[in-house]
């Protein structure tokens, strides 16, 4: 998924458009790379491209400005919301952080006990 604005969660953002990388291998957790590139044209044209390193697995999507953008009167809204919600964007920014760490401890720990049994 593709969004414009300056809050740090999608929800608070305005959707551009989505795409599906399909045919990803399943591998654990962390283990597949994925480079996304954004390239703006002279036309505002935003091209955006998925593609998982070391295969031929690539997506692509075009984002036009004639429907779905949004006026300069609502990105200067977006802007001044996005500053008053400065605080409480770090603090749930924080919480990802936390719970996605918790995250990544408890698959770590998981993975390990699994293999020592092994």
């Amino acid at each position: 998924q593709v969004y414009e604005g300056e809050r740090k969660m999608t929800k608070d953002n305005h959707l551009l458009g989505k795409f599906d990388l399909k045919g990803i291998k399943k591998a654990p957790r962390g283990e597949p790379k994925i480079t996304v590139t954004f390239n703006i044209d002279e036309n505002s044209i935003i091209t955006v491209t998925a593609e998982e390193d070391g295969t031929d697995t690539r997506q692509e999507i075009k984002i036009t400005n004639d429907r779905g953008r949004l006026s300069q009167d609502d990105i200067e809204r977006m802007v001044t919301e996005a500053k008053q919600n400065e605080r409480a964007d770090r603090e749930v920014e924080r919480k990802v952080a936390a719970k996605n760490n918790m995250e990544h401890y408890v698959y770590t720990v998981r993975k390990q006990t699994l293999d020592a049994k092994e």
